[in-house]
């Protein structure tokens, strides 16, 4: 599966991105491997720097529970994160 490349579908521009995409997995999982070989747990992993809805759903559907990033939130003050989860969980 690749993702929809724009209007230009079935052509280069598709490969392209699939290739991107499968690029990006490869390095995921290698970030993923502990030394001993295996990966770390869904628990284990976090994100940071999510910035689309692609990569959150991609992390997602790679078991990350934990991420931050500009697609959430601007970076904020202590009493400003507290309010908007406060908000967010009222």
């Amino acid at each position: 599966y690749t993702p929809n490349s724009g209007p230009a579908c079935g052509s280069r521009s598709q490969v392209m991105s699939g290739n991107a995409c499968r690029l990006a997995a490869e390095n995921l999982l290698a970030a993923m491997r502990k030394e001993d070989g295996s990966y770390r747990t869904y628990d284990e992993m976090k994100a940071e720097g999510i910035e689309t809805n692609e990569l959150a759903q991609t992390l997602a559907a790679l078991g990350c529970t934990y991420g931050q990033g500009f697609l959430y939130s601007r970076a904020l003050e202590r009493d400003e994160a507290y309010a908007l989860l406060a908000e967010r969980n009222a």
